[in-house]
Parts: C-alpha cells; structure tokens; sequence
C-alpha cells in the first residue's frame, strides 16, 4: 500500500509541475503565438544577442517602425493585434495615404523594434493573398533612441 501510495504521489507531481510549466509558458503570450516567437522573444528578453537586420546601420535604427504593403481593410485594431505581444510594444496608429494603409509601430526601445522587424517581417496578414506580405523597416523621420 505504501508503494502504491508513493507512486499516486509521483504521479500526481509529475502531472502538476507539467501543467506548471505549460501555464508559464503560455502566460502572458497570445494563444496564437507560434512557438519559435515565444522562444525568440524570451532570449531576447535574457540578453542573448540577436542579429540586426541585414545592411542596417546603427544610425538608420530607431524605436518606431513603418510598416507598408497593408491590405485595403486592415484596421487600426488589427494593426494593434499583430504587434502587441512584441516586448516594448507601446502603441500603434494607421494611416491612409492615397487609399493606402500605412502603419507606424512605436516601442520603447530600439531594440524591442529591431526584435518585431525580424520577427514580424514578411508577415501575411491574408492567408490567400500570397502578395500580401507586410514590409517593415525603421521609420526614417522618427528620432533614434539609445539601445535601453
């Protein structure tokens, strides 16, 4: 009886510390949120270095992006969903210039921005349009912010 006492115990154990552990990941992330970003996003938030994006200078960085090539309809709350969960996030607006959306992305930092350009780049927002790929790159009229 002890034993099979002992082994309810483990088991029981063993079951709490993996939904604990699943709860901790999952905690504070969409349920959307694909696996390798929440990865990306927790070495990124230990300080394990990153690469910037390919050819830019640290002078052409800042902590807002420009965000092109947005379908027709895409809405402020859309805009705001996709880039949310990013670490920094601090708002977004939409703007439509010549019944084209455009968007820019304000974060904290430059290195919360350079973290949502590499993960965010290319990303569909209409599954079937294949041209549909947003295009990030830092905004050139915002001033730069020092890497915090």
């Amino acid at each position: 009886r002890e034993r099979e006492r002992e082994r309810d115990r483990d088991r029981d154990r063993d079951r709490d510390r993996d939904r604990d552990q699943e709860s901790e990941r999952r905690r504070g992330a969409p349920l959307y949120m694909p696996e390798s970003l929440l990865l990306q996003q927790q070495r990124m938030l230990q300080g394990v270095p990153f690469a910037l994006q390919p050819g830019a200078r640290m002078a052409e960085q800042n902590a807002t992006l420009f965000v092109r090539n947005l379908p027709r309809d895409t809405t402020e709350r859309e805009l705001s969903l996709l880039f949310r969960f990013m670490p920094g996030f601090l708002h977004s607006r939409l703007v439509h210039k010549e019944q084209k959306p455009m968007g820019f992305i304000d974060f904290t930092d430059t290195m919360s921005s350079t973290l949502a350009l590499q993960i965010l780049q290319g990303f569909r927002l209409d599954l079937q349009d294949p041209s549909s790929a947003i295009m990030l790159e830092y905004d050139r009229g915002a001033p730069p912010r020092r890497w915090q």
